[in-house]
Formats: C-alpha cells, structure tokens, sequence
C-alpha cells in the first residue's frame, strides 16, 4: 500500500493533481479484527473538471469523471463472455466497429451508434484491450459521467500513468464529437 501512495503522490505532482489517502471504517464481515481500510482517491483536472481515480484495499481501481454540460448520447461496453455469445446466436444486437480483435472482446451498446463508432478508434481500441477494460459506462441523466474499470496495477507507476494520459485522451474526444454532434446529424 506504501508503494500506492508514493505512486499516487508522484502522479498528482505531475498533473497539478491532488491525492487523498483516507481511512475509513469498513463493515465487520470484510475484516473482523479490524475495522479500518484504507482508500486512496487521485484527482486530476481535466477539461474543467477532475477525473477522479479510485482505489482502496477492497474494491477494484476505477476512473470517474463528471461532464461540464449534459452529453447527447450513451454508452456501455462490457466483456463479452459465453453468455453474450449465445444471446448472439438468438438475435442480440450488438454494435461492431469493424475491428474483429476488438470486437470479439466486447459488447457494445449505444444510443448514437454513430458517435460511438467515430470514439472508438484505433487509439481507443488499444488502449482497452492494453488496460482489459472490464466496465465502460458514459450514462447521461441528470448529469453526464464515465465510468470506467480497469484491470491495471496501481503500483506500477508506468501503467498508472498511462491509464491517466488514455483518460485524458478519451475525455477530450468524447467533448470533441459530442459538440460536433449537430454536424453528424446534418450529414446523414
């Protein structure tokens, strides 16, 4: 855990960042003898926001951010597993964006194919095959989030660092085609 605060202290310095090492009371049922856990939260700004990525001694990293202003689609994208093969075979719709590494790993399900498809380029692709994405949630409510969950190490500094520059990547293009969404609808 050490070496996870260290890492993460490093990482904010880099990114004019802010980390937060906060102990917290666990229930009973998790550890018995004791009732205290650590969790570890890294906030780097972005876009006029923080991506904030989260860890702590019990549940698995992940990144969520908060859009400035309400975006006009959703997404999700999951492992496809067994399960989703078979509900292929009985007519599951499914979204493809042509790459058949990427898409016999994951599911993809969206409200604006077409936007999805122009976010998940080669870049993107790489990169959740690299990081073995296993939740990617970009929900519009009453707010616009992503959510994603890696399967990355968070000690390793190296890996770290890279899942925050991918982050930031990501956000931006999500922005980028998200606010020339009208131009796409014109088009078509």
């Amino acid at each position: 855990m050490e070496l996870i605060v260290r890492n993460w202290q490093l990482i904010a310095e880099k990114y004019n960042g802010r980390f937060r090492n906060i102990l917290a009371k666990s229930p009973a049922f998790i550890d018995p003898l004791n009732n205290e856990i650590r969790r570890f939260e890294l906030h780097i700004p972005m876009a006029g926001e923080n991506i904030t990525f989260r860890t702590s001694e019990n549940h698995h990293f992940k990144l969520d951010y908060k859009f400035r202003k309400i975006l006009d689609f959703e997404m999700q994208i999951y492992p496809e597993d067994y399960l989703e093969k078979i509900s292929k075979l009985l007519g599951m719709k499914e979204l493809e964006v042509g790459n058949s590494s990427f898409d016999s790993k994951y599911i993809i399900k969206s409200t604006e194919p077409d936007y999805a498809k122009q976010l998940l380029d080669k870049t993107v692709q790489d990169y959740m095959i690299k990081f073995k994405m296993y939740s990617f949630q970009l929900t519009t409510e009453n707010e616009s989030r992503l959510m994603i969950m890696p399967y990355i190490k968070e000690q390793n500094i190296k890996e770290l660092e890279a899942f925050i520059v991918f982050s930031g990547y990501l956000i931006k293009r999500i922005i980028e085609i998200n606010d020339k969404k009208p131009l796409l609808k014109a088009q078509t």
